[in-house]
């Protein structure tokens, strides 16, 4: 009866989302509850933070002789936007605020930044960047990647949607990092008296005070690769797909697409998930068909936290009667 003998699901950034949806006591929808207090959960624990948590978690979805082509993570990105990918350094490159707390500092993209502002910044840094050996090249999504025709010993990391730290381990490291750290400071002076800043400070807007590099990495020949059916409009997977030299799929338009595939291991990896509309119109048939049995194995990974099933009807009887998992445990 089986059809789909594994199907991965990796939904980006959808953690944090459930986090606030718990704090703020939002119902949850029955798809999603069951999923999160029925499924086997775990946490995929990682080592180093120049990748978000879902790029991690895809990367342990591959055979492990292909995951370091994921570690690249600007470099498949600028790949995956449609770049010329070239040897050496590449970097993810974005405007962000710097709040000063009493005892920390919060880093974020900051509000109600235009695409035309963030060009007239990125021109503004252009020099300082050319001095120190860095290309700057911007993508038609408007994302900006610098390149460096080095292979710099740098790690960066990846602050997501926002980073509130105390560390200031979370600057780049490495050995060529001393001339990274100058860049950043360097260019923090020259954004303080930038015309974009007057303007914000002159309607209440935070100031854009700082710049971010993640991402860092070359790119390197993958030594195996995969035989999965990738499903993503992600920018990362496609560059991904494309170094692994296997196709990348357009996403399918619906959960019943999806379940027509005929491939046995398929990973699915949005780029933008509403976590909520994703419950009721994509988890409520897919569990519906695993309880059938005609999917053999799922898990969802959203960010680190794996969720695990196995199909059938004797499986679904287990998680029925097995004590659901606490909600508050999970997304502590």
């Amino acid at each position: 009866m089986t059809r789909i003998t594994r199907l991965q699901l990796v939904l980006p950034n959808t953690l944090s989302a459930l986090r606030a949806m718990h704090e703020a006591q939002q119902p949850w929808s029955p798809p999603l509850q069951y999923c999160l207090r029925r499924g086997f959960a775990e946490v995929l624990h990682h080592h180093g933070n120049s990748l978000e948590p879902w790029q991690h978690s895809v990367l342990q979805t591959l055979p492990e002789a292909a995951r370091p082509v994921g570690l690249a993570a600007a470099a498949l990105s600028w790949r995956g936007e449609g770049g010329v990918l070239r040897p050496g350094t590449w970097m993810q490159v974005m405007p962000v605020q710097f709040a000063a707390g009493m005892n920390d500092v919060h880093i974020s993209a900051p509000a109600e930044l235009s695409a035309g502002q963030t060009q007239q910044l990125m021109s503004a840094l252009q020099p300082l960047l050319s001095l120190s050996g860095f290309e700057l090249h911007g993508s038609a999504a408007g994302r900006w990647y610098v390149w460096s025709e080095r292979v710099l010993d740098i790690h960066t990391h990846s602050i997501q949607s926002a980073l509130i730290t105390r560390d200031y381990d979370v600057l780049p490291t490495g050995r060529d990092a001393p001339q990274l750290r100058r860049l950043l400071t360097e260019m923090q002076m020259l954004l303080h008296a930038h015309p974009v800043n007057r303007l914000r400070e002159q309607q209440g807007l935070p100031p854009v005070n700082a710049v971010w590099f993640s991402g860092a990495g070359s790119p390197v020949v993958a030594a195996s690769s995969t035989r999965q059916r990738v499903m993503s409009d992600h920018p990362y997977m496609l560059g991904l797909c494309d170094q692994l030299n296997v196709t990348c799929w357009p996403l399918p338009r619906s959960a019943a697409e999806l379940l027509r595939i005929r491939d046995h291991d398929l990973l699915l990896v949005p780029s933008d998930t509403d976590i909520s509309a994703f419950a009721s119109q994509w988890l409520r048939p897919i569990m519906r068909t695993l309880c059938g049995g005609t999917i053999s194995e799922l898990t969802i990974c959203l960010d680190q936290l794996k969720l695990s099933f196995r199909g059938g009807r004797w499986q679904q009887l287990r998680r029925r009667f097995s004590p659901p998992a606490s909600l508050q445990d999970l997304l502590a």
